[in-house]
């Protein structure tokens, strides 16, 4: 007798045998089709989850969780998915850490949204975060990953700053408490994506401004070609400093604060100087965003570019900024012989923060070394009242209506140049246009170039940086600069 089973017995064995294995996904069916998930819920999410952040916490949880569970549900019933193909897996976890930051963003978008700025959420709301793999350096090319991760080291980053702020002023505050945030996450792929985050993050906002050992530091532990790429960047930013005079005007709490000082070349008379106070929300920013310099250079102008404190550098307030851009005018006029500037033409200029900074210094000060001979604001600030990011970092709303140059219109003020633009969303152009109108009714002499339909940035359209570049030129003519 054979002993090879029959052929019933062979094909009883073999449906066993495929009821029994895990079915085959098909990655190249299931893509396409989860890509346009994808985008549906991409397109849905952002508005879904502000609807639902003005939950209370208790229906928030609920909601948001089963919202995710739709799209899951919606991810595994397509064609060619199985539950163990790689494909549909990466699909499932850009959808989970896309459901993760929403809880993280939640209590703040809450507190936001119902205007509760006390708003705190419970103990027990961020246990979600023990479901969450903060060490999965496979998921670095997933947008919604490292969307996650970043936004999870600046909450921390954020805690810690207002629990060590004091220890923090040491000129890269900002980076050094993500740098401590980091801490938290395991060594190997991810901290040191974020540790080049942070960096990058620094030379976009800073330039290469307080950097110390933070670069060697960080190329020392994350060795390989995107560290080298940013040592680069560290090194051209560095390379800006030389050519041209650096002097020190003040020291405050161990920080440095520079003068970048360019003289015309082949000078061989006094010159009208212009300061300049870079933008930035009084929070970011380097001494070397200045566009415009360009403008007062040609004119043969000396030009001292700022570093004034800021928020991210040196956990300072508006006050401080504006009274390190009253200083540097101050040493600068007391130096004039030594740059071969006329003391009695030290304008000041900036844009944006900056604008408001110059704008302050010449309405507030009537007197005195500080005082600018003439001012050219860029898309400046003019009420700092009506705006929560303005009265947190002034302090105070007092202290904000103090640096309003809105509230008080100066007669007696230097002549003042103004370009605001009718959309800017950053500083109202009513508010500059109110002050401007003001000002002028008081006797003020005020230059003013509205600029129809344009943003806080209309100086990067070249038709419009152009007819400012000729209204400030005309301006500083006028004015004997």
């Amino acid at each position: 007798m054979s002993s090879k089973p029959g052929l019933v017995i062979v094909l009883l064995l073999s449906l066993a045998a495929a009821c029994s294995a895990p079915p085959q996904g098909d990655a190249e069916l299931y893509t396409p089709a989860a890509d346009a998930v994808v985008e549906d819920w991409s397109d849905a999410l952002s508005g879904t989850f502000r609807e639902m952040a003005l939950l209370p916490e208790a229906e928030f949880i609920p909601a948001w969780q089963a919202e995710h569970d739709r799209w899951l549900t919606q991810l595994q019933a397509l064609p060619g998915y199985a539950p163990d193909l790689e494909t549909a897996a990466l699909y499932e976890a850009r959808l989970f850490y896309e459901w993760a930051l929403g809880r993280l963003y939640y209590p703040r978008f809450h507190g936001a949204l119902t205007r509760n700025r006390a708003f705190e959420p419970s103990a027990s709301y961020n246990d979600y975060l023990a479901e969450v793999d903060l060490s999965r350096g496979d998921l670095l090319e997933l947008d919604e990953y490292t969307s996650f991760i970043v936004a999870k080291r600046d909450g921390d980053s954020l805690a810690i700053t207002e629990a060590r702020g004091a220890e923090l002023n040491n000129g890269t505050r900002n980076l050094t408490s993500k740098r401590l945030a980091h801490k938290a996450f395991p060594e190997g792929p991810v901290r040191c994506f974020l540790e080049r985050e942070a960096l990058q993050d620094w030379l976009e906002n800073y330039a290469a401004d307080g950097l110390t050992t933070e670069p060697d530091e960080i190329a020392a532990a994350c060795p390989g070609p995107e560290t080298e790429a940013l040592l680069v960047q560290v090194a051209a930013e560095l390379a800006e400093r030389e050519g041209h005079e650096i002097r020190v005007f003040k020291t405050v709490d161990g920080n440095a604060l520079e003068l970048h000082i360019y003289q015309p070349e082949d000078q061989t008379e006094a010159a009208p100087a212009m300061v300049w106070l870079h933008g930035g929300g009084w929070y970011t920013g380097s001494w070397s965003w200045c566009g415009a310099c360009r403008w007062f250079k040609v004119r043969g102008m000396v030009v001292a570019q700022v570093e004034y404190r800021i928020v991210g550098r040196h956990g300072s307030t508006i006050g401080d900024s504006y009274q390190d851009a009253l200083d540097a005018v101050a040493w600068l006029r007391t130096h004039a012989d030594e740059f071969g500037i006329d003391a009695s033409r030290v304008a000041a200029s900036g844009f944006s923060a900056g604008g408001h900074l110059a704008a302050s210094a010449g309405t507030f000060v009537n007197e005195g070394p500080s005082r600018p001979d003439a001012v050219v604001s860029m898309s400046g600030c003019f009420d700092l009242t009506n705006d929560s990011y303005t009265i947190r970092h002034a302090g105070s709303m007092d202290a904000a209506k103090a640096l309003s140059p809105r509230f008080a219109p100066n007669p007696s003020g230097p002549p003042m140049f103004m370009a605001n633009a009718e959309n800017d969303d950053v500083c109202s152009f009513e508010e500059a246009s109110a002050f401007a109108s003001g000002a002028q009714d008081v006797g003020a002499d005020i230059t003013f170039l509205p600029q129809d339909g344009g943003g806080h940035f209309f100086l990067r359209d070249a038709a419009r940086a152009e007819e400012t570049k000729a209204a400030v030129n005309a301006f500083l003519d006028a004015k004997g600069f």
